[in-house]
């Protein structure tokens, strides 16, 4: 047995007589001190401590989360039903796709076919196609003319009236219909109604401007119309050949490819337009016939002032083929006032042979 005091006394054993005098002491004083306990009802408190120890910290921001989503939910259900007359538009029932299933379309739209720029918006100004000399033929040439009706079948009867009774911009224009010449239009959804009268049908002229003129009307009312249909004719309500040299017994559609009626180029500036100092920029049409190239010549009181040369486009810039039209655009330079005429032409393919029979157009403009 060890001699350390120190060691610790077995209390729930029978010590042994040399530790039993301190176990007896010990004994005394531990049943002492438990008597002096008084125990308290606390187990509610302690329990709601536990309690308030468990719970997790998140619980709080969580109900505050659910309240505010149930208050959004409220509100885009008032947003979603609206008012019973609104009517559902794209922009408020998007599709859902999913990217990595779907991809997106890569197609872009075909651009339109028709080889007619177009002309300004409904309202505005009324194309009108006139009949000109250019080369060895006759031609058709396209002015935009005083502002006509907004609705498009009236537009179309204001156009032909101008076309049949009217005076062009250009003194180099005119229309071959003899004086009184009147039509009623009528416009359909595939095709334009144009009943001549008496006067109209009665004009004198030999066959090759006889179907140069029907194309001027027809060209003019599906310009105004905005629609590339036929056109079917009639005099005084019934079927009848134009001129004894046209057929009308079907409808007329616009001559194209060889056919094609419309000048080789033109200008669309008004002949005769007045314009402040500056720049000017220039529009009009033309045919790719030679290598793209259009040659262009600025005159001022007679003397050239710049000259150069350009190509048509197609809608969007897309090129041009050969013997097919587009559009062209010109910035002059008309810093010093006075008379200018700009001349477009098209190049002479063969060299200057003589004989050679020139395609141009020529707009006068006055600076000031």
């Amino acid at each position: 047995m060890s001699d350390d005091r120190t060691m610790p006394i077995p209390l729930g054993d029978e010590p042994d007589p040399e530790h039993a005098e301190t176990a007896r002491l010990l004994r005394r004083a531990l049943t002492r001190e438990a008597d002096m306990v008084q125990p308290s009802e606390r187990l509610s408190e302690i329990t709601d401590r536990i309690e308030s120890e468990r719970r997790p910290r998140w619980v709080p921001a969580l109900a505050a989360v659910a309240a505010v989503a149930a208050v959004a939910i409220g509100v885009g259900a008032v947003f979603a039903l609206g008012g019973d007359d609104d009517p559902i538009t794209p922009a408020q029932t998007p599709s859902v796709t999913d990217s990595a299933t779907e991809p997106a379309p890569t197609t872009e739209p075909t651009p339109s076919e028709t080889s007619e720029p177009p002309p300004p918006a409904l309202g505005e100004a009324l194309p009108v196609y006139w009949v000109g000399e250019q080369g060895s033929r006759f031609a058709l040439f396209r002015e935009f003319g005083e502002a006509g009706p907004a609705d498009a079948a009236e537009r179309v009867q204001a156009a032909v009236d101008a076309a049949l009774g009217g005076t062009p911009a250009d003194p180099d224009y005119s229309t071959p219909w003899a004086n009184g010449s009147a039509a009623t239009t009528s416009l359909g959804a595939d095709e334009i109604g144009i009943d001549l009268n008496a006067a109209a049908a009665g004009s004198s002229m030999g066959s090759e401007l006889a179907v140069v003129a029907v194309q001027q009307l027809v060209w003019t009312a599906t310009a105004a119309a905005q629609q590339d249909v036929p056109v079917r004719f009639t005099v005084e309500g019934s079927p009848s050949d134009l001129f004894g040299v046209v057929s009308a017994s079907e409808p007329i559609s616009r001559g194209g490819g060889f056919d094609d009626p419309r000048a080789l180029v033109w200008i669309d500036l008004p002949d005769g337009a007045s314009t402040p100092l500056g720049a000017l920029t220039v529009t009009g049409s033309g045919v790719n016939a030679y290598e793209n190239t259009l040659v262009w010549t600025l005159e001022r009181g007679g003397s050239v002032v710049d000259e150069g040369f350009f190509g048509v486009e197609g809608p969007g810039g897309a090129p041009v083929d050969t013997g097919q039209r587009g559009t062209w655009s010109l910035d002059l330079d008309v810093s010093a006032p006075g008379e200018y005429t700009l001349t477009v032409e098209v190049p002479d393919a063969s060299g200057g042979a003589e004989g050679t029979v020139r395609s141009f157009d020529t707009k006068s403009f006055t600076v000031t």
